[in-house]
């Protein structure tokens, strides 16, 4: 088997959905590509916005 394993593609997966998160994006879904590169990549979407900042609420009106 050439390249990297299921459980490492998963991992790195994981990995960069949490890293997209964390700079401040909200992720709405992740797909695998069903085309396979030249080389055998595996390649996924990642579908993501940057995630809506909400404003303190202020008691004066």
């Amino acid at each position: 088997m050439l390249g990297a394993t299921v459980d490492e593609l998963t991992k790195n997966l994981e990995e960069v959905v949490a890293s997209v998160a964390k700079i401040g994006f909200e992720v709405l879904g992740v797909s695998d590509c069903v085309i396979h590169g030249p080389k055998g990549n595996r390649e996924a979407f990642l579908h993501a916005r940057r995630a809506l900042m909400r404003r303190p609420t202020s008691s004066h009106a």
